[in-house]
């Protein structure tokens, strides 16, 4: 059971966070959801005692709601900042054991957000690093600042790109390498 007179949000409110999960175990209710995520990750940066007390709540929601499943995620990934809260955080152990478990299963699914929720996947498996360093990545084709390059008459006009998408796939390809087999030695 979780004292919420010790757990204060970014306003130093300890009255209003369980209020908000006790309407949202209720109801799907988009302003509470709004006010939550405010009151339990300042400025998408800086998680609160109230987020890591609301963990556990987070995650019995997450089944059910794709909002709970960011709100969860996004606290995990701030668990490495200084937020003076290790020993909040080492109680929710099973809730996080249970939020990885249900990413893994989600992301089997191939889901739209795969990136988001992969990077809620690290974090929860205490990958903090990499779910930090792997936010800004996006699936897409970027045009450096760079001169033109000339090398042929269909070329001459169109400078340097980097293609960024399946794993499988080279820089600069569009169509998946052929898979190659050998014999293990």
């Amino acid at each position: 059971m979780v004292n919420w007179t010790q757990m204060h949000d970014c306003y130093t409110d300890v009255d209003r966070v369980p209020v908000l999960l006790d309407r949202l175990e209720r109801e799907d209710d988009p302003e509470a959801w709004e006010e939550l995520g405010y009151r339990l990750v300042l400025e998408h940066d800086l998680v609160f005692p109230a987020g890591f007390a609301a963990l556990p709540s987070l995650v019995r929601l997450a089944s059910r709601s794709t909002r709970a499943r960011g709100l969860a995620g996004a606290i995990l990934r701030r668990a490495a900042g200084h937020h003076g809260c290790d020993d909040l955080l080492a109680d929710c152990t099973h809730a996080i054991t249970e939020f990885r478990k249900l990413l893994d299963q989600h992301l089997e699914s191939r889901p739209v957000d795969f990136l988001a929720v992969f990077l809620d996947l690290l974090a929860a498996k205490g990958e903090y690093h990499w779910s930090a360093v792997l936010g800004g990545f996006t699936d897409d084709s970027h045009h450096p600042g760079l001169p033109p390059l000339r090398r042929g008459r269909d070329d001459r006009h169109r400078g340097p790109r980097a293609f960024f998408s399946d794993p499988g796939l080279e820089p600069g390809r569009r169509e998946a390498p052929q898979p190659t087999a050998r014999d293990l030695r």
